[in-house]
């Protein structure tokens, strides 16, 4: 991947790709030899071909679509396994912030990631005690789409965008999981203010199968809401699994989803809402945060 990162992970990532680069340098010079010394069926492989192979493996054109789609979400529709992400947050410097977006904005848009990828620049609002970073850069997809992202080689572009950007930044952390369930009414970019809870669950399992429940049909028009996992870069003690409540305005995120207008009762979403206390195993919040969406990119 063209993988985001700030300061020390940037030279983790940069090494990373460094021994992708060297391996698949060794493989082609393998197969550039086979090609050279070997007859028959073999001489019509040309060393033109060899170039060709490496532009497939490095690089694939693909036009950015600037639709802002974080995921392909409808009302009351549940998509199990929906995607990947891996986050990374950071602080940027007093004074830096428009030029950070401005670099992010220069970067993203005029360049390709694979098809599927989704790019999101937040600022951190609202700040937990321990994740008080000020902005989190976002990428997510599907399983192929992120693992094509994470194994391509770094462009000199790439390298000249994180130079750029450290110079305004300090690294806070990283971690990453999975999307397992998600309900709106809308496209993502409508719910640009998010809030962000870690929990702990006592069995994954009957909970997200009970937030599927209470959320498939009770979830309002004015939230966007999904909820997964965390798979690495999270300590335990700050939660197994999250949630994301996206809100169009401060008003629905001020408010919460009690103030939103719905078609159902309050009485009757309340029942839903002991149901599903009741059955998803047990919960506890630990941690949360408000992130504001700057900028984000599908492509």
């Amino acid at each position: 991947m063209e993988g985001f990162s700030f300061t020390p992970i940037v030279h983790l990532i940069n090494r990373q790709h460094l021994r992708f680069y060297n391996y698949k340098k060794r493989i082609l010079t393998d197969v550039e030899k086979k090609i050279n010394t070997s007859s028959g069926e073999q001489k019509g492989f040309k060393k033109s071909n060899l170039l060709i192979y490496c532009r497939v493996i490095n690089h694939k054109s693909i036009k950015m679509k600037k639709i802002i789609l974080l995921l392909t979400l409808f009302t009351s529709i549940s998509y199990g396994q929906i995607g990947y992400w891996t986050a990374y947050n950071f602080n940027v410097m007093p004074g830096s912030e428009e030029t950070v977006l401005n670099l992010f904005k220069q970067y993203f848009g005029s360049n390709d990631l694979p098809k599927g990828i989704t790019v999101t620049l937040f600022e951190n609002h609202f700040r937990d005690s321990e994740w008080n970073f000020s902005h989190q850069v976002l990428f997510n997809g599907s399983l192929d789409a992120m693992a094509e992202q994470y194994s391509a080689l770094p462009s000199d572009k790439w390298l000249l965008f994180l130079e750029k950007v450290n110079r305004h930044t300090e690294s806070h952390n990283s971690f990453m999981g999975e999307i397992d369930a998600a309900f709106a009414s809308g496209d993502p970019s409508e719910f640009p203010i998010q809030r962000i809870y870690s929990l702990n669950v006592n069995n994954y399992g009957k909970w997200i199968s009970a937030y599927e429940k209470l959320n498939s049909k009770y979830n309002k028009p004015d939230r966007l809401t999904f909820a997964g996992n965390f798979t690495a870069g999270h300590k335990y003690e700050d939660g197994n699994a999250w949630v994301v409540n996206g809100f169009r305005d401060f008003k629905g995120a001020l408010g919460g989803h009690g103030k939103l207008p719905s078609k159902y009762s309050q009485q009757e979403y309340q029942k839903a809402y002991a149901d599903y206390r009741e059955k998803n195993g047990g919960t506890k919040g630990v941690r949360g945060f408000l992130r504001i969406m700057l900028a984000t990119y599908t492509y």
